[in-house]
């Protein structure tokens, strides 16, 4: 059984365009651009508290 949460969300259409420029850039998809974009985000604001 999978444990990731399924989420529904609006994005602007120049962010959706970057996004997708990027998937194919880094050979990914979608979905792990998302990921990888709101993990990175998360680590800064997480170093950014530490320090």
């Amino acid at each position: 059984m999978r444990t990731d949460v399924q989420v529904n969300f609006r994005l602007p259409h120049d962010l959706r365009t970057w996004l997708e420029a990027q998937k194919e850039k880094n050979r990914r998809s979608l979905t792990a651009e998302i990921v990888i974009a709101i993990q990175e985000r998360k680590e800064r604001a997480e170093q950014k508290e530490a320090a």
